[in-house]
């Protein structure tokens, strides 16, 4: 009995199965990559603003927190994720929720949250391992937690009193993206500065334009008065 076709046969199959399993662990893999980069871009927000609230001692008015992706996504993150892994980000999700639902006065000092931050903090850097974001955000998570809070702190006090004027001699671009959580906590004053009417509309498509030009409008409006006479 020749079994030459069958054995060629059952190799068949075996391959076909294996690349079918691999092709499928490699969509897993890719979806699971794009829901972290979506939770990323969540999770970050809301760790720059409760970093800036315990760096700055304050609360800020609106709390920028949402889990609208994490409940979308982690489905997808829980595939390829190890347990420890997940319920850190679980748990950092829990306490900003309970944070935010909480109103800023019933909160207490600040400085209470460190063990807060801290979990939030380290399940941003895990959300953001697994986003593969730039090398650059996640060089961040290398300095400790309280280094960055203490620069955070410092750069606010520093733009506060260098003022519109002399902003663009004394910081650079890369200085307002490593101090976002500052920037974030003092929106009003400081997005008012930074973005300015004339060159923030240069930024939009003109599509867009009309409906910016209201919003930035809309926005010095809403803003202290002596914010709003520097963005004249």
């Amino acid at each position: 009995m020749n079994v030459a076709p069958m054995i060629s046969v059952v190799l068949g199959a075996v391959l076909a199965l294996v690349g079918g399993i691999a092709t499928e662990l490699w969509k897993q893999r890719k979806a699971a990559r794009a829901a972290a980069r979506l939770v990323w871009l969540e999770l970050i927000l809301a760790r720059s603003a409760l970093l800036g609230a315990v760096a700055l001692g304050q609360w800020p008015d609106d709390f920028p927190f949402s889990d609208d992706v994490w409940m979308a996504q982690r489905d997808r993150l829980a595939l390829g994720w190890d347990t420890k892994a997940f319920r850190d980000v679980q748990t950092a999700y829990l306490q900003l929720h309970a944070i935010v639902t909480t109103p800023p006065a019933e909160r207490g000092d600040t400085a209470l949250f460190w063990p807060a931050l801290v979990t939030v903090d380290r399940a941003a850097e895990a959300v953001g391992k697994e986003a593969r974001v730039d090398k650059r955000e996640l060089d961040q998570f290398r300095r400790p937690l309280a280094e960055r809070l203490e620069e955070t702190r410092t750069f606010v006090e520093q733009v506060l009193a260098a003022g519109p004027e002399g902003m663009s001699d004394t910081f650079n671009e890369e200085d307002f993206q490593r101090n976002a959580a500052g920037i974030l906590f003092h929106s009003k004053e400081l997005v008012a500065w930074l973005w300015p009417r004339s060159k923030a509309l240069d930024q939009f498509p003109p599509e867009l334009r009309a409906r910016a030009a209201e919003a930035i409008a809309h926005q010095e409006h809403t803003a202290p008065p002596w914010t709003r006479r520097q963005t004249k």
